[in-house]
């Protein structure tokens, strides 16, 4: 049976977080990585449309810790897979490979990638938040220094 571009995106982004946090979505709001990885979902989005994919991507990849990073690679692994023949790769580098790609691309090629990425972001969030997982705003915080200009 086919199915639509919007099925496979889901069934993508699902299998993403079961292999990042586990079989059992239940227990995903008890892990400090999941609320950090949603965190760092709902800032991407918006950087996305502020800047575009590869700055916001280059941020996440610039920030402390594990899950900024690991949200950057499954954002750009779950791009990838839609961009032929980039996507064959190692998810540990796959940010560093859609940056490249953007900077290497021409126009179309970003839009594809930002509208990809805002989908996929979408959809993980979506999943996350449907687990019953909340975002960390103290991790939200850390990682936007412009959140705390804007408190001073």
């Amino acid at each position: 049976m086919p199915r639509s571009s919007e099925q496979l995106r889901a069934q993508d982004c699902w299998n993403r977080l079961v292999s990042r946090f586990g079989d059992d979505p239940s227990q995903w709001r008890a892990r400090g990585g999941a609320k950090k990885h949603l965190a760092a979902l709902k800032k991407t989005a918006a950087r996305i449309y502020a800047s575009g994919p590869a700055m916001a991507l280059t941020f996440l990849v610039s920030r402390k810790g594990a899950e900024p990073k690991d949200a950057a690679n499954d954002i750009a692994y779950l791009v990838m897979r839609r961009l032929p023949p980039q996507a064959a790769g190692n998810i540990d580098d796959a940010a560093h490979r859609l940056i490249q790609t953007v900077i290497g691309g021409d126009m179309h090629g970003y839009a594809l990638i930002a509208d990809e990425a805002l989908a996929n972001i979408a959809w993980l969030a979506r999943f996350l938040e449907g687990a019953g997982v909340e975002p960390d705003e103290d991790a939200a915080a850390e990682e936007d220094p412009d959140a705390a200009d804007a408190t001073q």
